[in-house]
């Protein structure tokens, strides 16, 4: 006699109950994860945008201190800052772009 799976009554129970619980355990691990922040970006680390949001977030600085981070963001924006920041690097950028672009990044098609 053979078994047909489908036609078992709890067929319909056992994959509800599989679904339901996958779905627990996966926000249970997202959450653990979240929470050891096994998943954060490693180049978004440390910029001057997330230093503010979280100096905004926490409220541990003061005013002064915000005013200046707004100051350094503005400075880091502006295209003066990016020219000169180029011309006094050109050395350390020549010597090292071959460690700097990955060969995924040189196989891009850009505008060159």
């Amino acid at each position: 006699k053979e078994f047909n799976m489908f036609a078992d009554p709890m067929f319909v129970v056992i994959c509800v109950e599989t679904v339901v619980l996958g779905l627990i355990v996966k926000w249970i691990l997202v959450g653990l994860s979240n929470l050891v922040r096994l998943w954060k970006l490693r180049t978004t680390e440390g910029t001057v945008d997330d230093d503010i949001a979280e100096k905004l977030a926490i409220g541990e600085s003061n005013q002064e201190d915000l005013e200046m981070a707004r100051l350094e963001l503005q400075a880091l924006n502006s295209e003066r800052f990016r020219h000169r920041f180029l011309e006094r690097s050109r050395p350390w950028i020549l010597q090292h772009l071959e460690e700097l672009l990955t060969p995924r990044t040189l196989a891009n098609i850009g505008a060159d």
